[in-house]
This record gives C-alpha cells, sequence and structure tokens, in this order.
C-alpha cells in the first residue's frame, strides 16, 4: 500500500510539473499573420543581431498594465532566457529557432498572461544588467494572451506592438527652423 502511495504521489508531482502554461517567443510567425518586426525607438532602425542587439521575453499572470511584476522567461527545453536578433534582411526578428517556447511561472493551461518584449545592445545575459549598465534600451507595449493549451502548442504572442519611434529633438529643432526660415521668406515678397 505505501508503494502505491508513493509512486502516486511520484505521479502527480511529475504531471503538476509538466502543466504549464506555454507562449511562443517570436515576433514573426507568418502561419497566423504575426509580423512585428523591433525597432530601436531612438533612431527608428530595425535591431540587428550584427549591431549586438538581444532581447527577452517578460512576463507574469494575470492581465496587468505595469511590468513591475514580470519576471524573465526561459525555455523550458534548454533553460535559455535571452537571443540574437536575425542579421540582414530578416533583422528587427528574434533568432530564437526552434527553441520558442517559454515557461511562465504560475501558469496553468490557457491562462492569461501579460508579456513584454525588452532589447538592449551589447554583451548583456540581461535587461537589467544592460540598463544598469546604460546601454541602449527598448521594450515592447504590454501585451496580455491566454497561455497554450498544453505542453506542444505554446501560444503565439499576436497582438503584439512596438512604440511608435519619436522623432528627436534634433530633427524637431530643424523642422521649426526650416519653417521659420520659409515664414520669413514668403513674407518678404
Amino acid at each position: 500500500m505505501k508503494l502505491l502511495l508513493m509512486v502516486l504521489t511520484l505521479a502527480l508531482s511529475i504531471a503538476g510539473v509538466h502543466a504549464q502554461g506555454l507562449v511562443l517567443f517570436n515576433n514573426r510567425v507568418t502561419e497566423v499573420g504575426l509580423d512585428a518586426p523591433a525597432l530601436f525607438l531612438a533612431s527608428g532602425e530595425m535591431l540587428d543581431g550584427g549591431q549586438g542587439w538581444r532581447a527577452a521575453l517578460y512576463g507574469a499572470v494575470g492581465t496587468l498594465s505595469s511590468d513591475s511584476s514580470f519576471v524573465l522567461l526561459t525555455s523550458p527545453l534548454s533553460g535559455n532566457s535571452w537571443v540574437a536578433f536575425r542579421t540582414g534582411a530578416a533583422a528587427g526578428y528574434v533568432d530564437v529557432g526552434s527553441d520558442g517556447a517559454r515557461t511562465i511561472p504560475g501558469a496553468g493551461y490557457n491562462t492569461l498572461v501579460t508579456l513584454q518584449i525588452r532589447v538592449w545592445q551589447g554583451g548583456y545575459t540581461s535587461y537589467e544588467a544592460a540598463t544598469a549598465s546604460g546601454a541602449p534600451v527598448g521594450k515592447s507595449q504590454l501585451l496580455t494572451i491566454e497561455s497554450g493549451p498544453d505542453d506542444q502548442n505554446p501560444r503565439p504572442m499576436i497582438g503584439l506592438q512596438w512604440p511608435i519611434p519619436e522623432p528627436s529633438t534634433y530633427v524637431l529643432a530643424s523642422m521649426g527652423i526650416a519653417a521659420l526660415l520659409l515664414l520669413r521668406s514668403r513674407s518678404r515678397v
């Protein structure tokens, strides 16, 4: 009887470990219409792995309006957290290969989770380390989706969006000076 009880307890504990909600860390999944390339917010250029850009997926259980309680999500297969960006014509897209699944701690199947891709430039292994060093960084907008229905089908991040890059102060000042000069030249005619 003790042996049966021990086997049953072990089986239930293993089942609980595998019953975690998964999402697909990828910003391009053509089969579902997801195409959200990442831009560097200061310049509007595509993020390129050849320039040392990295990305990681952060998230938490629930519908959240702030990223303050997010944790760094990892692959259940490899334990990897961050990835590089692709290069050349595919710049702007994370290079996850076949290791795109990420586990959300505390989330079961079909659980609402809030996610955010965080990006940084340099050889740092986390967004926090890059931020602390003053490296260029950026974030996607918050995205709330359901985790996958089982271990074999991580949910893609449909609806992922990046903030629209704003023009720099120099661009705005140049436009203002150009407008002023144009007005002055017209008033002299």
